[in-house]
């Protein structure tokens, strides 16, 4: 489980006293609160969008063959049932493999891709994410982010299927 770090300002004196009940800690004017991480293939709603990794597996190839290497694929949905527009693209994950490495995905040409886009209420996106992983492990966290840097869930991938479809 991770963590982040929220800055405290005067007036917050309740969500102190929630976040220390919830289990965080508070330390220098922040507090430290737990992000949310479940298994691939569950949810996590937060500010009204649901988002799911639904598969993560080990492929050889990204962008129909002509990407060659070692790639974390992912498919992701996102699903928004806010009242504001919720903006989405590739660069807002991450991958923190199990031995430390820090990737962003790369740019893959499938059709099915995730891309930049808007949701409004009660629209849904799905697509995917490649990571080339190279010879770290296709093991860790995939983090999403929002354009603020606040992570917004985090999912752990342990053993991804291994594939050799593209």
């Amino acid at each position: 489980m991770g963590w982040r770090r929220v800055a405290l300002s005067a007036g917050s004196a309740a969500c102190v006293v929630a976040a220390v009940v919830a289990g965080c800690t508070v330390k220098d004017g922040t507090i430290e609160e737990q992000v949310r991480s479940v298994p691939v293939g569950e949810p996590i709603e937060s500010g009204g969008v649901s988002v799911v990794v639904e598969e993560a597996r080990v492929a050889g190839s990204v962008s129909y063959g002509m990407r060659s290497g070692r790639f974390l694929v992912l498919m992701v949905t996102m699903h928004s049932e806010r009242d504001a527009p919720f903006e989405y693209g590739p660069l807002d994950w991450r991958l923190y493999t199990d031995d430390g490495a820090s990737l962003e995905p790369v740019v893959v040409g499938e059709d099915d891709r995730l891309g930049f886009g808007t949701l409004s209420r009660g629209q849904q996106t799905s697509g995917r994410l490649a990571f080339d992983v190279g010879e770290h492990p296709a093991q860790g966290r995939v983090e999403i982010r929002s354009i603020d840097g606040t992570v917004e869930g985090s999912w752990r991938i342990a053993e991804p299927a291994v594939s050799t479809t593209t």
